[in-house]
């Protein structure tokens, strides 16, 4: 049978749906087929109160600038993130307030929490973003945690909970799930923890009013995209590959898998898939996390020289200021993370309140009083299995990142897991795309 297509793509996220549009623009004949009934993967925009709110990605960064540009080339506005007063903490009892990056702290705590995050920094400059495996000391850093690297660097006290917290954050993973030489690479890869944790300048300078579920819309108008339409199975021969999905089979000449490592287990590859490919996917579960937003009819906080910012140790894990500018309505964007998100998944009742609670805890009472609340659980989507990206656990990276994006049987890897700037993000899954679409071209020339 003859080759209906130049390429399938498996997968409707970012990383997808742009090798898709890249290849097309390029004259190729191309499928994209999605598991779920829509596009975007781990974007998700939704109306909630009178406003679309993002259940997943929302931020992007002037150093992105492959999201930037491609957001400008689809028409869709952008809005600086508000970050106006200080912003809240809350870490066992402890409590206070904090300006950027700098909370009030007694000064020893400050000095220990400063020393790891700048020997953190300092040795993520000496692994290599492209392959990380082959840092100089990789095996020794795979070896450990990023808890075992904070209780080496940050003492015991009220600075290493900190950065345990903002660990937490930073990957909806327990510090103690995470290899050093991932969160190294991590920082690395997104152009350093400064950038990655700053609003202004940095990592979440920017949101879009129309969500940023809206740029994987506007590029499936003008693709082959079906829905609802998970792949079982992928058959390889010398010539062609087959593709198998729920409702039917298509023959292509090559083949991208726009998933995240961990969901390739639910396909079935024939020939197998090399060893270290599936000892990948099998040791990279996703990070936990539900995404509350929390609405009130003014945003309150700003009268009290707030900024809406705050993280925890508790359940809410951080918060952002989510209101649209130009409504007078209120609205808290709360991250439930690792551990907190596993144990409120099967009890939403139990987390509203502990959500409701934990804002009371960080802005005073009048967070006690939402006039409306949503939220979402990315543990429990089949098809994400968890947010924001996998999580490489001590080991893994060292002995099985070299599969990552290797491509095997006609079968190249995209998303945001393999990319090399800015992995775990959108942008990583935009530059994900690049390469993939890049070496079919190549083999397809």
């Amino acid at each position: 049978m003859a080759p209906e297509y130049d390429v399938v793509i498996v997968g409707a996220g970012l990383a997808g749906l742009r090798a898709a549009q890249l290849l097309q623009l390029a004259g190729k004949h191309v499928l994209v087929l999605e598991a779920r009934e829509r596009v975007g993967g781990r974007t998700h925009s939704v109306p909630f109160a009178g406003g679309t709110i993002d259940l997943g990605a929302r931020w992007i960064g002037p150093k992105q600038r492959r999201i930037v540009a491609l957001a400008e080339s689809l028409q869709l506005a952008k809005r600086e993130q508000p970050e106006h007063g200080a912003s809240a903490w809350k870490i066992g009892a402890a409590s206070g307030r904090a300006r950027g990056l700098t909370p009030q702290i007694p000064f020893m705590q400050m000095l220990s929490m400063l020393n790891a995050t700048i020997r953190m920094e300092w040795t993520a400059r000496g692994v290599p973003k492209h392959a990380p495996w082959q840092a100089a000391r990789a095996a020794e850093w795979d070896k450990r945690s990023v808890a075992d690297f904070l209780q080496n660097h940050a003492g015991d006290g009220l600075g290493h909970a900190m950065l345990s917290a903002s660990m937490r954050v930073l990957f909806a993973a327990e510090p103690r799930d995470i290899s050093l030489l991932h969160a190294l690479f991590y920082i690395h890869s997104g152009a350093g923890l400064q950038h990655i944790m700053s609003v202004r300048g940095g990592a979440q300078h920017w949101w879009f009013p129309e969500g940023a579920g809206a740029i994987a819309q506007r590029l499936a108008r003008d693709l082959n995209v079906q829905l609802s339409e998970p792949v079982r199975a992928i058959t390889a021969s010398a010539s062609q590959l087959e593709v198998t999905s729920a409702r039917g089979r298509y023959v292509c000449r090559r083949v991208i898998v726009a998933l995240p490592p961990v969901l390739t287990q639910e396909i079935q590859f024939s020939p197998k898939l090399p060893a270290l490919r599936q000892q990948l996917a099998q040791s990279t579960p996703m990070g936990a996390v539900i995404k509350c937003f929390v609405q009130y009819p003014a945003p309150f906080w700003r009268d009290a020289g707030l900024s809406g910012e705050a993280f925890s140790d508790g359940p809410a894990g951080l918060v952002m200021d989510g209101t649209h500018p130009e409504r007078s309505a209120g609205s808290l964007i709360v991250f439930i993370l690792g551990d907190q998100a596993r144990h409120y998944s099967t009890r939403p009742e139990e987390r509203k309140r502990a959500v409701i609670a934990a804002l009371g805890e960080l802005f005073g009472a009048p967070a006690l009083s939402p006039n409306d609340y949503h939220d979402h659980d990315w543990c429990s989507e089949a098809y994400s299995r968890g947010c924001y990206s996998g999580i490489f656990g001590p080991g893994v990276l060292s002995s099985c990142g070299p599969a990552l994006r290797e491509p095997t049987s006609g079968i190249h890897w995209a998303g945001t897991e393999t990319a090399i700037e800015h992995e775990g993000y959108m942008e990583g899954a935009l530059e994900s795309a690049e390469r993939a679409a890049a070496e079919v071209l190549k083999q397809l020339s």
